[in-house]
């Protein structure tokens, strides 16, 4: 709902630049806590951070990737090239899905602040505004 209600008035690129950067800070912050020693006030950081990150996926880089792919293309390849990202967004998705397991959980968090950083410089180097 946030998404839908801020698009129109914040814009794409404030959305996606907002929510990248903050999810890029809860990895940064689950990377701290993956070098932390177990104990109860870690369980709870980790909650908290986890949901944070999902309220940060939630306004940008949930929803509004859907609506860039559709937008970006002319209407004459416009299906076609919205499969073609869809299919994409699966694949990663999947291979995200079989890679975690097998790192060190540092590692993955810290992978993965890297690519929401690369993401939000490619949203503001390359996105237009529609």
């Amino acid at each position: 709902v946030v998404a839908l209600v801020g698009v129109d008035r914040l814009g794409r690129v404030p959305l996606l630049l907002a929510s990248g950067l903050l999810m890029c800070v809860c990895h940064l912050a689950m990377v701290a806590l993956a070098l932390s020693p177990p104990s109860q006030q870690l369980g709870y950081a980790v909650v908290s951070v986890a949901s944070l990150f999902v309220a940060s996926f939630a306004f940008g880089w949930g929803p509004l990737p859907w609506t860039v792919c559709s937008e970006i293309f002319p209407t004459k390849y416009r299906s076609k090239a919205t499969a073609v990202t869809t299919a994409t967004n699966w694949l990663v998705n999947t291979a995200v899905g079989k890679v975690f397991p097998l790192l060190p959980l540092a590692t993955a968090f810290a992978i993965f602040a890297a690519a929401c950083f690369a993401a939000c410089a490619t949203v503001f180097i390359f996105q237009p505004e529609t």
